[in-house]
């Protein structure tokens, strides 16, 4: 088994916990390789790029974060298409994601091995980004969110959406949320939108600092289709997933937004863990 580790080096005991995965991974007979975005000096490791996950000598079969839920999201965005099991070791503030701590690591490991410990499959969100012309310009996804503002905190942005083609609403706002159902409990709940469980196969469009008092948010269908075009010209708007990946927007363009075709694999410690009473422990629900 080929095991990378990624995660956020600036964070404390981030460092003496590689060490430790390290010691473990290979004591098991596995191969370990360490992100190659992380500068390591203090130890010899192998590392191993997000870009050759499937095209290299070692393919990849695991991918360790280490850190918050901040890192387990940046490892997602890294994975890009090739979507590999993940486990998130808790190193952060907030932890919603991550499932477990280096002291259970080493039996969490065994059980992945030995496949006592399921892994859960998540729908993301994809952004398609089109040129005026029709040609799609790029292709973006989220865990949590894909996000539309405006790079000027002074103005608003101006916008329709459209299900199915047919006019959902116009809003002048400072932008708009379009999250999954676990991202519910990320931007989207500081903006005002509700908690929705993650079984529930939706998208929560959450609009950011309405000028409407009516402008509320609406949860709607993971199989919808969601069209969004700018109704005036309008200069440095942002598109903006998980808040990791940021790419600019042409007022003439038009985005739609849906489920992706990409799942996230993330595997489960506790599958039987209570999501609400994870509300109330890690948010103050």
């Amino acid at each position: 088994m080929n095991i990378l580790c990624t995660g956020n080096e600036r964070q404390k005991n981030f460092l003496s916990i590689v060490k430790k995965i390290k010691i473990i991974v290979e004591d098991l007979k596995f191969n370990f390789f360490l992100d190659e975005d992380i500068i390591v000096d203090e130890f010899s490791v192998k590392s191993h790029s997000f870009n050759k996950l499937n095209k290299s000598n070692y393919i990849i079969n695991l991918v360790i974060s280490v850190g918050g839920d901040g890192s387990l999201l940046s490892a997602i965005q890294k994975m890009s298409s090739n979507q590999i099991p993940i486990l998130g070791i808790h190193n952060g503030n907030l932890g919603f994601l991550n499932q477990t701590n280096i002291e259970c690591f080493k039996q969490s490991l065994i059980e992945i091995v030995d496949k006592q410990i399921p892994i859960n499959q998540y729908d993301l969100i994809s952004a398609s980004v089109y040129s005026p012309n029709g040609d799609t310009k790029y292709e973006m996804f989220g865990f949590n969110d894909i996000v539309i503002n405006h790079g000027n905190l002074l103005r608003i942005i101006k916008l329709q959406l459209f299900e199915n083609d047919k006019l959902l609403n116009d809003y002048s706002c400072d932008g708009v949320i379009f999250s999954t159902p676990f991202g519910s409990t990320a931007y989207s709940l500081s903006a005002g939108g509700p908690i929705v469980s993650p079984d529930i196969d939706s998208i929560i469009i959450t609009p950011i600092s309405s000028h409407s008092l009516s402008s509320r948010s609406i949860v709607l269908s993971n199989n919808s289709k969601i069209k969004v075009i700018f109704k005036s010209e309008q200069n440095n708007i942002n598109i903006v997933s998980d808040g990791q990946n940021h790419n600019k927007l042409d007022f003439r363009d038009s985005v739609l937004i849906n489920k992706s075709k990409i799942k996230a694999k993330i595997i489960s410690i506790d599958n039987n863990s209570d999501y609400y009473s994870k509300l109330r422990n890690k948010i103050g629900w």
